[in-house]
């Protein structure tokens, strides 16, 4: 027989951490055209792809959202 004396189940602490500021700004990151445009480019790619998914989704229900 295996006896257990006590059990204490510890909930997780959720602290809150103010965010630290930065001291000096950083300047945005400039991208050369070329760069731009691949990024764009693949932005859209993943628009069609999540667009095409979400309506054979819709489809595949029957028309109706979940």
């Amino acid at each position: 027989m295996i006896r257990v004396i006590s059990v204490t189940a510890k909930a997780p602490c959720l602290v809150h951490l103010p965010r630290r500021e930065s001291r000096a700004p950083v300047a945005p990151k400039q991208r050369d055209p070329a760069e731009q445009a691949a990024a764009l480019q693949r932005g859209e790619a993943h628009y069609r792809r999540m667009r095409d998914a979400t309506e054979a989704s819709f489809l595949m229900n029957g028309g109706r959202y979940l």
